[in-house]
């Protein structure tokens, strides 16, 4: 990729913190690197395979989730815009957020047709610039968060709203985009949005959902989800947009 498309003056940054529910436990936010992409796509495909919902309803592991997840994180990684939350005691991941620069994604794809057709119905889904008014000329201009995941052991203490809100405060790029994009597949995710200054730009729903084949591919979500006991009344997907200078302003 053009090094003009990206900020080459980035510096690293770290932020420690304790954990409002547990002021015990001390995490560290920083940029994760080249050397950390394969705890980053082990913690992140885990974390996916277990909760991420149209995954889970169609069938998608975490070895399938891998192979179409590591080019994001690459990209993320290649762009600066990686970024983990760690537990300062046991160095593990309790938090990480995927995020690619849709100028950059525009120009050179790296979300290519798959072997998994449920793992392509998703991205053609969610991976992409939902918003027509959002005009992508250049690096940063738009940027799109495209994942967010928190390790089991450290759900409940906050960890992912803490860390999102951080990067839209203080992340030495994101947080002078001139837009961050988000497609919330989780309910929890949604949550983060609404706490954290997100506009709900769309709802999706899904029981209503036709693929470019025309089928209803998610017509008994509701029902089966249910009937498994893994979420309740779930049936949306929201797409969102924060404009970090107008943010600041309010």
């Amino acid at each position: 990729m053009n090094s003009t498309n990206k900020i080459d003056s980035f510096k690293p940054f770290s932020y420690k913190f304790s954990s409002r529910h547990n002021p015990t436990k001390r995490f560290e936010i920083r940029p994760f690197t080249e050397e950390d992409v394969e705890q980053v796509l082990d913690q992140l495909c885990t974390s996916f395979a277990e909760g991420e919902p149209l995954g889970h309803y169609l069938g998608v592991t975490k070895e399938m989730w891998e192979s179409q997840l590591r080019p994001s994180v690459l990209r993320c990684v290649e762009e600066n815009l990686g970024v983990a939350c760690v537990d300062v005691e046991t160095g593990k991941l309790a938090v990480t957020v995927t995020s690619y620069d849709v100028s950059n994604a525009i120009a050179q794809p790296f979300f290519l047709p798959s072997k998994y057709q449920a793992l392509d119905e998703i991205i053609e889904m969610t991976a992409v610039d939902q918003d027509p008014s959002l005009k992508s000329e250049k690096f940063n201009d738009v940027v799109f968060l495209f994942c967010l995941a928190c390790s089991k052991e450290y759900q409940g203490l906050g960890l992912a709203k803490d860390t999102v809100q951080w990067i839209l405060k203080n992340h030495p790029i994101m947080s002078k985009s001139k837009a961050i994009t988000i497609t919330a597949t989780n309910p929890k995710t949604k949550i983060i949005m609404d706490k954290t200054g997100w506009e709900t730009t769309r709802v999706l729903n899904l029981i209503e959902y036709k693929n470019k084949k025309g089928e209803y591919i998610f017509e008994s979500i509701t029902e089966e989800f249910e009937r498994v006991n893994f979420l309740k009344g779930y049936k949306e997907i929201h797409f969102g947009v924060y404009r970090p200078e107008k943010n600041a302003n309010e």
